[in-house]
C-alpha cells in the first residue's frame, strides 16, 4: 500500500497550508485566509489491484445431460508454480476434440499445449486414472 504525504488544510475555509501535520494546537499559525487555527488533515492512499477474469461455457441438447461442448478461457492459477496463467480449453464431445493451451501471463511462454481427439485424451487432469484405495 502506497501513501502520499498528509495534506494540512484550514478546517474552516479549506485553504491548503504549509503546516506540518505534527504541529501541536498551541503552536499553529492562524490561517492566512480566514485566521482559524482549526485544521483538517487529508491522507491520500492508493493501492494497486489486479483483476483477472475467465469465462466458462457449456452447451447441452435439451435441459439436462452431459454437455456436448465445453469451453473455458481466461485466468487460471497454475497449481504447480503458484502463478497465474492464461488457459484456453475446448472439450467438443460431438466432434471428438480436445484442445488446451496454457500460457504464462507474465512471460508469454507456452507452458502446455494439447490438441487431440477426446477419445485419446487420457491420464491428464480430471481424466487421470483414480488410484485404488481398497486395501483388500
Amino acid at each position: 500500500m502506497g501513501s502520499a504525504s498528509i495534506i494540512v488544510k484550514c478546517a474552516r475555509c479549506l485553504t491548503v497550508l504549509e503546516d506540518a501535520p505534527t504541529v501541536s494546537v498551541e503552536h499553529r499559525q492562524p490561517c492566512p485566509n480566514c485566521g482559524s487555527t482549526a485544521r483538517a488533515f487529508e491522507d491520500i492512499v492508493f493501492e494497486t489491484i489486479t483483476l483477472r477474469d475467465s469465462l466458462d461455457t457449456k452447451a447441452r441438447h435439451g435441459t439436462s445431460g452431459r454437455p456436448f461442448y465445453e469451453a473455458k478461457s481466461g485466468a487460471d492459477l497454475h497449481r504447480a508454480s503458484g502463478r497465474w496463467m492464461q488457459r484456453d480449453l475446448v472439450i467438443d464431445r460431438e466432434n471428438d476434440r480436445y484442445y488446451e493451451i496454457v500460457v504464462d501471463s507474465e512471460t508469454g511462454e507456452v507452458i502446455r499445449t494439447c490438441e487431440e481427439s477426446l477419445s485419446q485424451h487420457r491420464d491428464h487432469g480430471s481424466a487421470k486414472k483414480k488410484s485404488s484405495t481398497n486395501d483388500g
